[in-house]
């Protein structure tokens, strides 16, 4: 992507970053008015990225976990028994904040645009839908998240590096509540074939390491080539 001089780019921008224009001003403006920061609009490492609905935000973003995504158990301890009942109650939410740093003209103009359109204000009856956006993050990703709703966003503030603003989202991990079916049998699952198989943790400690032949080599695990072949 091509850097545009900041002559040009303030040029372009001026309309749209006067109170008039609906947008707020740059920061840091020399006498001329003009911002001597140059840098792309977007960030192209995906880890630096965030994509709000369809757009990306500018500059560059930190995915910034405020809790684990989590799985709900209740755990009951039987009187004058050993070990506990343990019940799944749900799936607790994540929540996350997604912090985005902007040096140019062009990404904060591009920043607010994505807020005017992307962040609003429900009342109390307001559908849940209406305010549920699609996110991407390859952190989210990996665990499967991919809509959430905006509960917060921060005034810009001074980034890490001189001349940048940051602004913080705030985001509430948005998930479909399941229906209970009930079912008259229901047996367990299938083994995972990397843990020990259930029966074995039921009859007691499993036997060491070193009485599996298997296991008395020191280089590696056993190996089976393709077709057999040795």
């Amino acid at each position: 992507m091509a850097t545009l001089g900041p002559g040009a780019e303030n040029a372009e921008l001026d309309g749209s970053l006067s109170p008039a224009g609906g947008g707020q001003p740059f920061w840091g403006l020399n006498d001329a008015g003009q911002s001597p920061n140059q840098g792309p609009l977007f960030a192209t490492d995906p880890w630096d990225t965030f994509w709000l609905g369809t757009r990306q935000l500018p500059g560059e973003c930190e995915l910034q976990p405020g809790q684990i995504a989590s799985i709900e158990i209740n755990k009951k301890k039987g009187k004058g028994l050993d070990g506990a009942r343990l019940t799944i109650t749900g799936y607790d939410p994540l929540q996350f904040s997604v912090t985005c740093q902007i040096a140019t003209p062009a990404q904060w103009a591009e920043l607010q645009d994505i807020v005017d359109v992307y962040w609003t204000i429900p009342g109390k009856t307001r559908n849940i839908s209406q305010v549920v956006v699609s996110v991407f993050h390859p952190g989210l990703a990996w665990l499967k998240i991919y809509s959430a709703i905006i509960s917060g966003i921060s005034p810009p503030v001074d980034g890490k590096v001189e001349g940048t603003k940051m602004v913080t989202f705030r985001f509430q991990e948005n998930t479909v509540p399941s229906k209970k079916k009930a079912t008259a049998t229901a047996g367990p699952p299938a083994e995972d074939p990397r843990r020990p198989a259930s029966a074995d943790l039921q009859n007691g400690t499993p036997s060491p390491p070193e009485s599996n032949p298997d296991n008395m080599s020191t280089s590696g695990p056993p190996y089976t080539p393709i077709n057999g072949a040795s």
